[in-house]
């Protein structure tokens, strides 16, 4: 019937995908492209398809793009927030007052970089519902918030702005 299963269809089209993800000069920008990308293939050949392609995949194909938006996901999480959370990390210079005003500077440097990337370049545009962006967001903010409430519950009194948002 066809000449290429579609499971090495699948494949060849996630490969190519990861190879242009790494051509990326910004490797956040390609994990952006990558997990949009198999994202976009996920939704339109396994939970919303509209041609009766779902019918075709084999359960081979399927866990492939299952297994492949985890890892894009996995990756994006690591390549946009590792940066972001290695400031907040415990270190041996934590109680010298200007290591830890640099470290919090520099937490907010990043974080204004991330929200300029993001305003650049979208995360699940097409996620009609916005059930995998939210998801998204719901798991950025479990590891964002704790290390940030650690860090500063780590260095109290310490005057690290006049927000009061802080």
């Amino acid at each position: 019937m066809f000449g290429l299963p579609l499971v090495d269809v699948v494949s060849t089209t996630i490969i190519s995908l990861a190879t242009l993800s790494r051509s990326q000069r910004r490797a956040a920008f390609g994990s952006i492209f990558l997990l949009n990308n198999i994202s976009y293939l996920r939704t339109h050949l396994l939970t919303q398809p509209n041609d009766g392609v779902d019918a075709l995949l084999s359960s081979q194909a399927r866990e492939l793009l299952n297994s492949n938006f985890r890892t894009a996901k996995a990756n994006y999480m690591d390549t946009n927030l590792s940066p972001l959370l290695a400031v907040l990390a415990e270190d041996k210079d934590k109680n010298k007052s200007s290591v830890v005003k640099e470290k919090f500077t520099r937490f907010f440097d990043l974080l204004d970089e991330l929200v300029e990337r993001h305003a650049i370049a979208a995360v699940l545009p097409d996620d009609s519902e916005g059930e995998e962006r939210e998801t998204i967001c719901q798991e950025v903010v479990l590891l964002v918030v704790p290390l940030f409430r650690g860090f500063i519950q780590r260095n109290p009194g310490k005057d690290f702005s006049r927000s009061e948002f802080v």
